[in-house]
């Protein structure tokens, strides 16, 4: 009777290591097409993958970054910038993360100033203020420290290509 019992749990455990392996092997090769996807450019496709791959490693904050990446890039910044915190909470050490974090609160804010810009009227009281606050917002990404207010605009669009690049170092 023993015996019988320890070829079941053998039997048992052995299927479950096989099932164990499966799956990490379906997660590696999750990993891998989100990879190559990601390289490639396709960001909406790379998401799902990433996903399955964070459902059965949800403490893996590599994952969690490139995620963020793929929102970014497809200018879905509020899941961006929540995948980014994720990866923080897992490492609060992970630079990338944190760099990548501070590009998409970035792209966001020039995103609000350029709307604020474009939004309130020149003859508003509050004029000469908005386009003090814009050129201070985009002072550190215009090409010279004298960031023009009628060129603010295009300062935003021209610099959101940089801070699009969210390629991890």
């Amino acid at each position: 009777m023993c015996r019988w019992v320890l070829i079941v749990l053998w039997a048992s455990l052995a299927g479950a290591c096989t099932t164990q392996q499966k799956s990490a092997e379906e997660v590696f090769a999750n990993q891998e097409r989100a990879e190559r996807l990601y390289q490639q450019g396709s960001y909406q496709l790379a998401l799902s993958e990433y996903r399955e791959v964070i459902e059965s490693l949800p403490e893996h904050a590599q994952s969690w970054l490139r995620l963020g990446n793929c929102f970014a890039q497809l200018g879905r910044y509020p899941e961006a910038v929540a995948a980014y915190q994720r990866a923080l909470v897992i490492n609060p050490e992970f630079a990338n993360a944190w760099i990548n974090l501070s590009y998409v609160q970035a792209q966001i804010l020039s995103q609000t100033v350029a709307e604020m810009y474009e939004q309130v009227p020149k003859t508003d009281p509050q004029a000469e203020r908005v386009s003090e606050l814009v050129d201070t917002v985009l002072a550190p990404f215009s090409p010279s420290q004298n960031a023009q207010t009628n060129s603010s605009q295009s300062a935003v669009s021209g610099r959101a290509k940089e801070l699009n690049d969210y390629e991890e170092q």
